[in-house]
């Protein structure tokens, strides 16, 4: 007994196996006097008169053959394909003759003579039946095997109109490519499914996920049963990451699905791509992974999404379906559900060291600290940015702190910019605030800084379900400082401040401001931005009395503003002139609200001497302490007045800013406040 060294070989065989199909076929008809003599006669003479071959005796040896290939582990993909549909014998030579003319042209020729028809080169039902058959009962179990529901045509294996018996069978290009060795999917499913063998993945997974991938590997091994899990979580929380694993578990292929892609296409239908996507599991099985499948939850997707559920119904092999909306799959009681939280503060700082060292990086511990404490990462996230300070510290060599807080900075994608205005960050020097004011600030940026030890280490997470966020108020007259604490606060903590655009938010339209407010909350808490409402009373003022439609829609804006605030996990900061203005309901739930007065005597001679940039000279003329005590304004007046004289200073051509450039300067601004005053009897 021979074997086959390669499937090629193995269809060689089955190909001598049609042959002797043919030739018993042949000697019992009477086709000598065939009219249709172009077809050379005497060559297909000559090839009859060969030595016969039974077809059962053959077919017993290809088999015997084909087992011990398989046993030495040889890929037969025709004999696994029969296999794993368990095909009949008739079914599987039906095919076998469906399939012979795409495989060898010579075959054009024989079937052409065969059926009388010179251009019968791919059979028809009724002569496949004839060729086969050896009772006249047999014809209605073999135009059964080609019926709808049978799984030849079932599963796309061969293309038939109809169980008629002048109906011609065709192999799909597909599955002659198979045949032949290809591993590329179907052309039509191209760009809607990705196909290869999972890679291990960079990113480190949860070990108790792992534990629990392995063991629903293990049953599934042991239950040669179905096996559907639904993955929930948010971008990035290792959705793909349970698909590779459960496919490297059990030693499969993975095919990955993008359900929005395949519902966007008008190509192919829903109904059709599931029946490509049948036969791509039948020629090689795979797990699949539906990337996003809440697009299949929509109210107008109901159609697609029954679809879905009776192709689920009849798979065996793995199906894994990701998406961040909660969902229990009605009907389908085999789903076994699995939640992805994001890593907390702990499990944060051990990815960023496994994900770093990974990278060949070598960051201090308490950079990793601040970052898995700044930056509240998903697994997919903290991998990205590494990968993002790579690649920065290629094209520009810098600090690795830098690099790492600006590729993290980089993956916190949002559109907060239709609705808000990205602030630069000051220094702490800048600001220059009463010792009660800066102690409370202090405070504020203490808290943010020790938030991951409170929370996740002392177990503060577990015992609040809301209000876990940081949300604080600057109150005070204009330009006592309080935009620029908040910059301060934002630069110390390295993150991003926000300015909301109040005109962008608000709208007369009933529901679109609370639609605006849920887009710049989600966006921020995505991405773990620090939001900043100045003039807050606009949106965060008290609740009226209800005597209008006008109050009842004002109410619920707020209400459902204080919802938002009380669930955001982030940093928000609100300032307005008066605190009084603010209704106590946000009052209750701000950890902080810091009282922002107007600078003393002291406090301002400070301001003075530290808003001069070191590159422009003051005359000796121009004393300080004189304009600390003779001018009470805010530091925001001040600002204007030293930034005005520089300008008339400039226009002058004057190498140094003069006593009278600033005393111009201040009468202007004093001027803007409505405080009238001769520009003789300023600083005089």
């Amino acid at each position: 007994m021979f074997d086959y060294k390669n499937s090629l070989q193995y269809l060689q065989a089955e190909l001598s196996y049609v042959d002797a199909l043919l030739k018993s076929y042949l000697r019992r008809q009477s086709l000598r006097h065939n009219a249709l003599t172009m077809l050379q006669w005497e060559e297909i003479a000559g090839w009859l008169a060969e030595a016969p071959e039974d077809p059962a005796a053959l077919r017993q040896q290809i088999d015997a053959a084909a087992a011990a290939s398989q046993q030495q582990g040889v890929e037969l993909r025709l004999q696994d394909l029969v296999a794993r549909l368990q095909l009949t014998d008739h079914e599987r030579d039906i095919l076998l003759l469906a399939l012979a003319p795409a495989l060898d042209s010579r075959y054009h020729k024989l079937y052409a003579y065969a059926q009388e028809d010179i251009q019968g080169h791919q059979p028809r039902l009724g002569f496949i039946i004839n060729v086969l058959r050896d009772r006249l009962d047999e014809q209605w179990v073999l135009q059964s095997c080609v019926s709808k529901h049978a799984p030849l045509v079932r599963y796309g294996l061969v293309d038939i109109s109809s169980a008629r018996l002048h109906e011609v069978l065709n192999v799909p290009e597909r599955l002659l490519e198979y045949m032949l060795g290809n591993t590329q999917l179907d052309s039509r499913l191209q760009g809607m499914v990705e196909s290869g063998y999972p890679a291990a993945s960079p990113t480190p997974c949860d070990p108790a996920v792992s534990q629990r991938l392995q063991a629903l590997s293990e049953r599934y091994l042991a239950a040669s049963g179905s096996l559907y899990l639904h993955v929930q979580g948010e971008a990035g929380t290792g959705k793909c990451y349970v698909a590779v694993t459960l496919a490297q578990f059990l030693q499969l292929p993975l095919l990955t699905i993008d359900t929005p892609t395949v519902l966007a296409q008008n190509e192919v239908s829903f109904g059709e791509f599931l029946q490509l996507l049948q036969r791509e599991l039948l020629l090689g099985p795979s797990v699949c992974y539906w990337r996003r499948v809440d697009s299949l939850l929509a109210t107008e997707q109901a159609g697609r999404l029954r679809l879905l559920q009776r192709y689920l119904d009849r798979q065996t092999l793995p199906q894994v379906l990701g998406g961040r909306q909660e969902w229990q799959p009605q009907h389908w009681p085999k789903t076994v559900s699995m939640v992805l939280a994001k890593p907390d503060f702990s499990a944060r700082q051990v990815l960023w060291q496994q994900i770093t060292a990974q990278a060949g990086l070598e960051p201090a511990p308490v950079l990793l600290k601040n970052l898995a404490q700044r930056f509240q990462f998903t697994p997919g996230q903290i991998q990205a940015a590494v990968q993002a300070a790579e690649q920065l510290q290629q094209g520009q060599p810098l600090e690795l702190e830098e690099t790492l807080y600006r590729a993290c900075r980089l993956q916190s994608q949002h559109h907060l910019g239709r609705l808000a205005q990205r602030v630069s960050h000051s220094r702490y020097g800048e600001l220059i605030l009463p010792p009660e004011a800066q102690s409370q600030l202090d405070e504020l940026i203490a808290y943010l800084m020790q938030y991951e030890q409170v929370f996740d280490t002392w177990g503060f997470n577990k015992k609040l379900t809301r209000g876990k966020g940081l949300a604080a108020l600057f109150t005070g007259p204009p330009g006592t400082g309080k935009t620029l604490a908040a910059e301060v606060i934002a630069a110390n903590l390295k993150l991003e401040l926000y300015k909301i655009d109040l005109s962008a938010v608000v709208n007369k339209y009933i529901g679109e401001t609370e639609k605006h407010l849920g887009a710049i909350f989600d966006e921020a808490a995505q991405a773990d931005v620090a939001l900043f409402f100045d003039e807050a009373d606009a949106l965060f003022g008290k609740r009226s009395e209800v005597q209008s439609s006008h109050d009842r829609y004002a109410n619920l804006e707020t209400n459902y503003l204080l919802q938002k605030l009380e669930a955001h996990p982030g940093v928000v900061i609100l300032a307005s002139n008066y605190k009084s203005n603010i209704d106590e309901a946000f009052i209750r739930r701000l950890q902080f609200c810091i009282d922002f007065p107007l600078p003393n005597e002291q406090e301002r001679l400070r301001i003075w001497e530290h808003i001069w940039p070191v590159e422009l000279p003051l005359s000796s003329d121009v004393d300080l302490k004189k304009l600390a005590k003779e001018l009470e304004l805010a530091g925001g007046h001040i600002r204007n007045i030293s930034l005005n004289a520089a300008f008339k200073a400039a226009q002058e051509g004057a190498t140094a800013i003069s006593w009278g450039h600033i005393q111009q300067a201040a009468y202007r601004e004093l001027k803007k406040t409505g405080r009238m005053v001769q520009i003789s009897e300023l600083l005089t």
